[in-house]
């Protein structure tokens, strides 16, 4: 675009600045709309890589513990 030749690349832009205000706003909306005194939080289980058995395992022991939490399972 600036040099004016084509030249071939990828690349991708998910805009993080804007993704982190629209969350930062979403959790202070919940803490004003929560009745609860807890300030519980769902939880979600990433990795790069192929660590499925770990995934599954934390799941396990948060869901233990009452802690809502996913994760991809693909």
């Amino acid at each position: 675009m600036f040099s004016g030749k084509d030249i071939p690349s990828v690349g991708a832009s998910i805009g993080i600045e804007r993704l982190m205000a629209l969350v930062a706003d979403r959790l202070n909306q919940e803490e004003v709309d929560s009745n609860s005194s807890s300030k519980m939080r769902k939880v979600f289980v990433a990795s790069v890589g192929n660590y499925e058995q770990q995934r599954m395992q934390l799941c396990k022991l948060l869901w233990t513990h009452g802690i809502p939490a996913e994760t991809s399972y693909k």
